[in-house]
């Protein structure tokens, strides 16, 4: 099985309709061949700001491309309901499900990880997919109510930070829809 492992700095991409891409996230990555995908929070300042960090924030399995409306780079890809959970915020910590999967994530600057994940981490990546899909371990968390109406929270502004005192910057927090992102284009990547 291949697993496409990657570290998320936003929430909005996959939505909770099951489709990854509808907000042009990994952009070329999403052509790779892979039969499930593990999303993670990164742990930079707007991973740490939304409360993603460190988090398994959503995972699919068995993906269908098709053509993307919203970005070429890469195709939309959906997942069945049975085989798609999305936590954003409220997924548990990665570090206490699969710690060699953790280690190896967080301590690295890449992106993601496709086929440099180890036969141990592989194990724990696999592991955590039965868990999440097929035994429904943390169904009660999982965000299931459609977004596309808009937030289900209202927008609040950012905390202003060192680097990016003046400019403003609009999110939705905790729960978003790319419809509420406004603002820089480098919060959307």
């Amino acid at each position: 099985m291949k697993i496409l492992i990657y570290k998320r700095t936003h929430i909005g991409d996959p939505n909770p309709e099951c489709q990854f891409g509808n907000g042009g996230c990994m952009g070329r990555v999403r052509n790779f061949a892979f039969d499930a995908v593990i999303g993670i929070g990164g742990v930079s300042r707007m991973p740490r700001q939304l409360g993603i960090a460190g988090k398994i924030n959503w995972v699919g399995r068995n993906p269908r491309k098709s053509a993307n409306p919203i970005d070429s780079r890469g195709p939309l890809v959906t997942f069945a309901p049975k085989d798609f959970r999305l936590f954003e915020h409220q997924g548990p910590l990665l570090s206490e499900i699969a710690p060699l999967l953790a280690k190896k994530v967080f301590n690295s600057s890449a992106r993601f990880y496709f086929l440099s994940v180890g036969p141990k981490e592989m194990k724990e990546a696999q592991q955590l997919l039965g868990l999440i899909l097929d035994l429904g371990k943390f169904d009660h968390v999982q965000i299931a109510t459609p977004l596309s109406a808009g937030c289900s929270k209202p927008c609040q502004k950012l905390p202003k930070t060192r680097n990016h005192s003046r400019r403003k910057k609009v999110r939705c927090l905790p729960n978003s829809s790319k419809d509420c992102i406004r603002g820089s284009a480098s919060l959307r990547k």
